[in-house]
């Protein structure tokens, strides 16, 4: 079963506008008569456009008989079920395979995290109880 990332407008907004700003200097760059700018335009392009696009088109989290697998552009996590021991709502700001801030932290292995934000919470959470995800849930109501 796979579940998309929810993604808060602000933060889409924001990759996207990254993307159209690095994608017009990255033109810039590709047609400066400065011989020497002009081989930065295509690696910045791929880059600075490319990664926030796959990002923002790809982060999603599939649940699988053994594990969670999120993936995220070209990063991916593989998350044993065994090793899941609490899932708890939060708005951690950190860095995450999670579009949007209304998220969730799991942790799991030996003081490991990983921050989800899937559109259908109820619906990963069920997903994961289903597939013998005994972790304790904090706050299961969490929409």
């Amino acid at each position: 079963m796979v579940f998309r990332s929810r993604i808060d407008t602000w933060l889409g907004l924001l990759l996207l506008g990254s993307g159209a700003v690095t994608a017009g200097i990255s033109v810039r760059l590709l047609l400066s008569p400065v011989g020497g700018l002009r081989w930065l335009g295509l690696p910045l392009l791929l880059l600075g456009t490319g990664l926030p696009l796959w990002i923002l088109a790809t982060t999603r989290y599939a649940i699988g008989r053994e594990r969670l697998l999120v993936l995220s552009g070209p990063f991916r996590w593989v998350v044993p079920f065994a090793d899941i021991r609490t899932i708890r709502r939060t708005h951690s700001p950190w860095s995450a395979p999670a579009l949007s801030l209304d998220r969730l932290r799991i942790e799991y292995g030996a003081g490991r995290v990983c921050l989800v934000s899937p559109q259908d919470r109820a619906g990963f959470l069920r997903a994961l109880q289903a597939n013998g995800v005994a972790a304790a849930v904090v706050d299961p109501a969490a929409r």
